[in-house]
């Protein structure tokens, strides 16, 4: 029959006694699409959380006026929103693997800078681990 001459899979008849066929390519991977809604539900998370710790910290540990701490967030919003973008166009060319090694290497350098006594640097180590 033709369904067979072409290769792909059968997988039965429909009421008008046409022959359906399975294609691969447009089944849906639920694993991958849960995986995906989760990552994006975390990256907003922390995205939020660090948001409200930043503006707190900076208001109340480096004592800045409400103003200055509203810019050190729209810096991060910028940032984070930029390498997001970054990231996107990155993993074209370097593939995904290499990017979450680089954003690891990234967050793990930038939370020394958390761990640091100094004021500003917990606050810039805020925004690498962010990113």
């Amino acid at each position: 029959s033709r369904s067979e001459a072409s290769g792909l899979p059968v997988s039965g008849n429909n009421a008008s006694g046409y022959v359906e066929l399975r294609d691969a390519t447009q089944e849906v991977n639920w694993l991958a699409v849960s995986l995906c809604g989760a990552c994006v539900l975390f990256a907003c998370v922390i995205d939020s959380a660090v948001t409200f710790w930043l503006f707190t910290y900076s208001t109340q540990q480096l004592e800045m006026s409400a103003e200055a701490a509203g810019s050190m967030n729209t810096a991060f919003f910028l940032t984070f929103t930029a390498t997001r973008f970054l990231c996107g166009w990155l993993v074209t060319v370097v593939g995904a693997a290499c990017i979450l090694k680089g954003s690891l290497a990234v967050a793990l350098i930038a939370s020394l800078g958390i761990v640091s006594p100094h004021h500003v640097l917990p606050c810039l180590g805020m925004i690498g681990v962010g990113l």
